[in-house]
């Protein structure tokens, strides 16, 4: 059973999945919001580790639950089998210690987050399987594979007679667009990427706003404002082996140009967000489909070779964007392989200006910028 009734997050958006047995149930405060919030401390035994690591089989895993509803949630049976999807704490000032075992007495130190809990059946378990098999950004839902691009429709993957996509016999196929997993195969493939400094940042020898010394902080980079620039990042893949070309089906190429606004994946808070193609302004109303009706090929690297692109994630759709100034992380992904974390701090009344240049949707009820 399912402790919310709210959609369950995805198993490929948990980083820690396990099967276990639930050992003990610690309620706690509840927050006298509209509907509450009901706190719980819960003990499990772990039982199959699915996805991350560092809990052995026959371990005892405190994790701390919250559910916004208006009635407690109902938890399943002591000894129950379950599913559980969670996330570690971080570790905030000392080290984050493992709770003694239930019955102790003691207060419990939660150990992770809950993200997922529900009773383990044969279904639901090859579900989670599946589901910790694909890529981040990926989910399956009761053997239903989605991909990040999904939201998109079926007109965001249809690629012309004559396209080469190069996917595994066995790669799992979308059930919205019907595009396969692709993935970048490793090897001598690396993934790199930076901050672009903004363009008020060109002259390094002036003094900024913050006070930075000359030539550490340039010119027009305000300290307090956008101290991790305004959105822009320049990622490179790179061949770093010195023998032999290097095919990566997840770099879609067409005409020959890479096409990374159709491969790539943009993370944030464990969610998977596509970018927009060139051209496509953010909150327009006709999908974005950079793919369809055109001959698509992987893309090939040389010895050696790099190719690059700038992404912003201003532009993006999906993320919430915090009101006042609130530091936020993002991850790059290409296939398997990730870029990042990179942290940007973002003031609202700074980066909002910005983005209601680029003509995002949402600049109508939240913008914080001048007028």
């Amino acid at each position: 059973m399912s402790t919310s009734t709210s959609t369950p997050r995805p198993w490929g958006e948990c980083p820690l999945v396990l099967v276990s047995e639930l050992a003990a149930v610690q309620p706690g405060p509840t927050a006298r919001s509209m509907p509450p919030i009901h706190h719980s401390t819960l003990t499990f035994t772990v039982r199959e580790q699915l996805r991350g690591d560092g809990f052995a089989v026959g371990s005892q895993l405190v994790v701390s639950h919250s559910a916004r509803q208006l009635e407690p949630p109902a938890y399943p049976a002591i000894g129950t089998p379950c599913l559980l999807g969670a996330v570690k704490h971080a570790a905030r000032g000392m080290m984050m210690r493992r709770g003694p075992a239930a019955g102790g007495g003691a207060e419990l130190q939660a150990e992770c987050d809950c993200l997922r809990l529900e009773e383990r059946t044969d279904a639901a378990h090859a579900d989670a399987v599946l589901g910790c098999s694909l890529p981040s950004g990926w989910s399956a839902d009761r053997g239903a594979v989605r991909s990040p691009w999904a939201e998109l429709g079926a007109a965001a993957w249809a690629p012309a007679e004559g396209s080469r996509v190069l996917a595994a016999a066995d790669a799992q196929v979308c059930s919205v667009t019907g595009r396969p997993v692709l993935l970048c195969g490793g090897g001598s493939l690396q993934l790199s990427g930076g901050m672009v400094p903004p363009a008020s940042a060109a002259d390094a020898t002036s003094v900024s706003r913050g006070a930075k010394p000359r030539g550490k902080w340039p010119g027009g980079w305000y300290e307090w404002t956008n101290p991790d620039g305004d959105g822009e990042y320049r990622l490179t893949l790179t061949n770093t082996g010195a023998q032999g070309d290097v095919v990566v089906p997840a770099l879609l190429s067409v005409g020959g140009e890479p096409c990374w606004s159709a491969s790539l994946l943009v993370e944030h808070e464990r969610r998977c967000h596509p970018l927009l193609p060139p051209g496509h302004a953010p909150g327009a109303s006709t999908p974005p489909a950079a793919l369809a009706g055109k001959v698509v090929q992987p893309t090939t690297l040389g010895p050696g070779e790099s190719l690059s692109t700038t992404v912003n994630l201003l532009a993006l759709e999906g993320p919430a964007w915090p009101r006042g100034g609130s530091r936020l992380e993002f991850n790059f992904w290409l296939g398997e392989m990730s870029c990042g974390p990179f942290s940007l701090y973002y003031t609202s009344s700074h980066h909002d200006v910005l983005r209601k240049e680029m003509g995002c949707a949402d600049m109508g009820t939240s913008y914080q910028g001048e007028a």
